[in-house]
């Protein structure tokens, strides 16, 4: 299979998944490791090429029981 018929049959999926379950039915995450451009080029495609803002990065749900920590023992979550 070449890179033009991976990427047509990708996209045909992702429009029948959306034309059975909704338009939100997809969407991105990205690592906590991503820089700020790669997480941005996410979100853009997400926006873009699916039409909705599901689009959400990893360190939210990595980094939630460490703000719990510092908010309970120093008062404040945010980062040193």
């Amino acid at each position: 299979m070449s890179w033009e018929e991976a990427i047509n049959y990708a996209a045909s999926e992702f429009r029948r998944i959306q034309d059975k379950y909704r338009r939100d039915s997809i969407g991105g995450i990205t690592s906590s490791r991503c820089t700020n451009e790669e997480t941005y080029l996410v979100q853009k495609l997400v926006r873009a090429a699916f039409g909705n803002n599901n689009v959400n990065t990893y360190a939210c749900v990595c980094h939630l029981p460490t703000g719990y920590g510092l908010k309970t023992t120093l008062g404040e979550s945010a980062g040193t």
